[in-house]
């Protein structure tokens, strides 16, 4: 008997050890205020979080304390990708329960696509005088990133569900744009033409535009896929509304597809 209890305590032993091997060098909660305490930029900071492995704490009380502690909000948004469970539901429960967003539909539950960011380059020299004087009537090509080469969240699947509760003004997935990032080491890319009326659509380009098919649930709620198989790469929807692009950030729901070897 005495040696069935020591062998148990030797597992549990052996157990313990393993996963706090398994933690270390994972990015955690206290990893990111330290660095923020030390005075490295957003950049810096999201693109850490971007490229590590991490065992962030983001429970309710987890969110809170992050907040107390001075957490810039984009900065708690680059968290939460890259923990998309944060925000599930099983399939079999209610979309009632759901708030208004982007969701991935897996076999066992909806994943939130949390929004990333998408910044453009200040136009300098002649390019930026044109722009500034001629604005508001003359459109323009704009080129967008978004830091990191792959999303936080990704896809086995070439053939992804995805479950769109709207909210205003987005009134139908029509209004979105699935697009295909062009990708580097660094970070995602893509090219649009944003209109010199703020009440008109950006205008991407047909060979970045992916076809969807959208089927209407209830009001505001649809399901939208690709009308076809999506090659391993990185995508995001955006909004069309040009209004929504007269800054240098916006938001994009990016994620990667990546089939199994």
């Amino acid at each position: 008997m005495k040696t069935k209890y020591l062998f148990l305590l030797i597992w549990a032993f052996l157990i313990i050890n393993i996963l706090s091997a398994q933690k270390e060098g994972m990015l955690s909660n206290q990893d990111v205020i330290s660095m923020i305490s030390a005075g490295l930029s957003p950049n810096i900071i999201k693109a850490a979080i971007t490229k590590s492995r991490t065992n962030f704490d983001l429970s309710p009380a987890g969110l809170v304390q992050l907040k107390k502690s001075g957490m810039p909000d984009d900065i708690l948004l680059s968290m939460l990708s890259k923990n998309p469970i944060a925000l599930t539901v099983p399939v079999k429960d209610s979309l009632l329960s759901l708030p208004p967003g982007i969701y991935y539909r897996s076999a066992e539950q909806y994943k939130i696509l949390e929004p990333g960011m998408l910044a453009s380059a200040a136009s300098t020299g002649v390019g930026g005088t044109l722009k500034k004087a001629f604005g508001a009537v003359i459109s323009f090509n704009t080129k967008a990133g978004m830091t990191g080469n792959h999303s936080p969240f990704i896809i086995e699947e070439t053939k992804p569900e995805f479950l769109f509760i709207l909210d205003y003004p987005a009134r139908s997935p029509e209004e979105f744009f699935l697009v295909k990032f062009s990708a580097s080491s660094t970070s995602r890319q893509i090219s649009f033409q944003k209109p010199a009326s703020a009440a008109g659509t950006i205008i991407v380009n047909d060979s970045l535009k992916i076809s969807c098919t959208d089927k209407k649930l209830q009001n505001g709620m649809y399901e939208v896929s690709p009308s076809h198989p999506l090659a391993p790469g990185e995508y995001c929807f955006i909004y069309n509304a040009a209004s929504l692009y007269q800054g240098s950030r916006f938001k994009a729901f990016d994620f990667t597809i990546e089939t199994k070897k």
